[in-house]
């Protein structure tokens, strides 16, 4: 017997509100202009100089996103097989119709899995866009990257320092003046820890290694060092104020618990229980079907 599920209208609604959630991410870093902040003169926490990432964003995306995603897949096929092995031969077949096509059950639990961690991503990425476009906080090395033309400059007036906000920047890189106005909350530290956080949660409740958990808390402890490495880097770099990247940690730690919690089915019900749910819904439609047709019988 199979059973066939369709997810078509779930994947194509999660698709929409994903993109439309990202565009304002997209239109900040188009055309948005940070909010203008100024500076006074003896501030010495943005003369740092400028240096290049010791993780790069490509870096951050490639890592912060590909190692919690092929993770999840790796993890969900060893455990699917474990658990085709152990069923018996007159288990019944499901697949999950999408697009009008039938697909593996394997497929539809990944996708349980992975939509709620993308869409955490997007979240996490917009909110930090917002917020680093609305407050306009300059960065460690503002002045050496923006090199302001100070004899245009009044630093005091009547003996007392002079909050600057008309700044003419002699500096050439217009996009690294733009970025220098971006410190506030750090994008670097909301993504590695929302991502290795998620990752973290995840192994918890779906890594399987019962005869021996310290391999699990191992694991769990490298992903969330690597986060944390990349928060320090930031400071280390003169990217962000320590309370940039204190204030990037926050927000991906919230995004992630309301992911893992609110939107994803870790920690409310996992896929085999799932699964159950619907095959118990079919055969009670089947039922209902053959009682329409004069054949029921009782249960």
């Amino acid at each position: 017997m199979q059973i066939t599920i369709d997810y078509t209208w779930k994947v194509v609604i999660d698709i929409i509100i994903a993109v439309v959630l990202i565009i304002p991410s997209i239109v900040f870093k188009a055309t948005g202009k940070p909010f203008h902040r100024g500076f006074f003169c003896d501030d010495e926490s943005i003369r740092r100089p400028f240096k290049s990432d010791t993780i790069s964003t490509p870096v951050l995306f490639i890592v912060g996103g590909g190692l919690p995603f092929f993770g999840i897949i790796i993890n969900e096929v060893f455990l699917r097989n474990i658990t085709k092995i152990r069923r018996s031969a007159t288990t019944v077949s499901k697949y999950a119709l999408c697009l009008g096509k039938s697909t593996p059950i394997i497929l539809l639990t990944l996708y349980v899995y992975i939509a709620p961690f993308v869409f955490g991503c997007v979240i996490c990425q917009c909110s930090t866009d917002i917020g680093k476009y609305m407050i306009g906080r300059l960065r460690p090395h503002f002045i050496d990257v923006c090199q302001p033309d100070w004899s245009k400059i009044k630093c005091t007036e009547n003996n007392l320092p002079v909050y600057i906000t008309d700044i003419e920047c002699l500096g050439k890189d217009t996009k690294h003046i733009k970025e220098s106005r971006l410190s506030h909350p750090s994008g670097h530290s909301s993504f590695s820890v929302y991502t290795m956080l998620f990752f973290a949660f995840y192994m918890q409740k779906r890594l399987k290694i019962g005869w021996n958990r310290s391999i699990k808390f191992g694991l769990q402890f490298i992903v969330m060092m690597l986060a944390v490495a990349c928060c320090l880097s930031r400071i280390s770099d003169y990217k962000h104020h320590w309370s940039d990247v204190l204030g990037g940690a926050i927000l991906g730690t919230i995004v992630c618990l309301y992911t893992v919690f609110s939107v994803s089915i870790l920690y409310k019900k996992n896929i085999e229980e799932v699964e159950k749910n619907e095959l118990a819904a079919n055969e009670r439609a089947e039922r209902e079907q053959s009682c329409n047709l004069g054949s029921c019988s009782e249960p």
